[in-house]
Formats: structure tokens, sequence, C-alpha cells
């Protein structure tokens, strides 16, 4: 009788001392390493490390607002078009539907999520550039392609090839008023090859920045086609009170 309570005793002690060492273990090791895990989550998710993430100018969002714009204020396009050698075509379009018009220089958005990190970025600064320079025998004005003095100019780069924006050009002036966009959008399948040249400018109008242009220098070719050159150039007209 006398032995076995001995030897209960016993393993009741050494239940409380293996007790005791897993909650030393636990609070000398464990705990601080769990706090040490939090503190990485917590710090890698916080909006601070997210301020520092490489971002990447939102066109799509400008040329939404600029869409409303024009809208709501019933602007004019004045577009000449042309198709391979055909002669150019020109028309004044009153009202036209912005987001329709714009839809193609929509596609240079690359503000993603999923596209940080997969483009180079280089800032100039004092920038002198051409923005959408037409090429000898297109449509539109050539003044247009004029020499632009800016504050700084932003050139995104792909990195890998699969990506459809493979570059993009944005200018800004000393105010950080965008000023002109231009960039390329190349599409390669079997089936069909797609070169597209995009820029757009803008103007300063008091406190708004208004769409002024856009231009459009496009080819084309498939399977089953031959290739088609298109050029598309627009300009915007706003009217002011009283016109």
């Amino acid at each position: 009788m006398i032995r076995a309570i001995f030897i209960a005793y016993i393993w009741t002690l050494k239940l409380i001392l293996i007790h005791k060492f897993r909650i030393l273990y636990y609070t000398k090791y464990c705990l601080p390493a769990a706090i040490i895990v939090l503190a990485c989550v917590a710090s890698a998710c916080s909006p601070g490390d997210k301020a520092r993430l490489p971002t990447y100018y939102n066109l799509k969002a400008e040329l939404e607002k600029q869409s409303a714009y024009l809208k709501d204020n019933k602007a004019l396009a004045f577009k000449n078009s042309k198709i391979n050698n055909s002669a150019p075509n020109g028309a004044e379009v009153n009202n036209p539907d912005w987001n329709r018009e714009l839809a193609l220089f929509m596609d240079l958005d690359i503000c993603k999520p999923a596209l940080i990190g997969r483009y180079k970025v280089d800032t100039i600064k004092h920038a002198k550039y051409w923005p959408g320079k037409p090429a000898e025998g297109s449509v539109g004005k050539s003044n247009e392609a004029s020499a632009l003095s800016e504050k700084y100019l932003v050139r995104y780069t792909a990195l890998d090839e699969d990506l459809p924006v493979r570059s993009l050009k944005v200018s800004f002036t000393e105010t950080g008023r965008v000023r002109f966009a231009d960039g390329e959008i190349l599409k390669n399948s079997i089936l069909a090859y797609s070169k597209r040249k995009l820029a757009v400018t803008f103007l300063p109008e008091g406190k708004n920045n208004v769409l002024s242009t856009y231009r459009v220098s496009a080819m084309e070719k498939s399977l089953f086609s031959d290739t088609t050159r298109i050029e598309l150039f627009g300009q915007i007209h706003v009217p002011q009170a009283g016109e």
C-alpha cells in the first residue's frame, strides 16, 4: 500500500515538472518566435510598406475622367483617318461616344496589382520629347509633333515578352499635370499579329486638364488576310459659353 502511494507520488511529481518545463519552454522560445512572426506579417501588410511599393500611372482612370468631362461638355471631335494607301478621310463628329472613342487608349492600362514589378521604370527630369510624332505621310497636324519641354518624363518598359503593353511614356508639367502619354501594344499569336502605337495629349483649361488630341497608328495581319495599316488622328474641341 505504501509502495503504491509512493509510486503515485513520484508520477504526480514528474507530471508537475514536465508541465512546468513545457510552460517555461513555450514562454522562453516559442512565444518570442510567434511574436516575431506576427510582427513580420503585420509589417508586410501595413500601409507604410504598401506605400513603398512601386506604382504605375493610372492612365485608364484619367481617360475615364476625361470621357465624363467631354460628354458633359458636349465636346466635338475632328477626325482624320487613313487605311493603307487610301486618301485621308476627314469628319466632324458631334458629341461622340467618348467611352468608345477612348477605349483603345484605355488598353494602355498597366496600373494593376498583378503588373507591379513587371515594368522597368525610368524617370527623366526636364525631358524634351516629341509625343506621338506622326510618320511621314500620316494624317494629323505637323505642329502636334513639336518638341515639348516638360518637368519630367516617366518611361515604363515591359520586362516580360508576354505583356501586351510593351511600353508607356507619360510626361508631366511642373504642377504635376499630365501633358501627354503614348505607348505601344503588341499582340502576337499563330493566327494574328497586331501592333498599335497610341498617343494622347492634354491641355490645361483653368483648373481642368482636358484631352486635346489622340492618335492611333496600327498594323494588323492575320493568317487569312493581308496586312492592314490604319492611321487615325483626332482633335477635340470643347465649346465655350456662347458658342
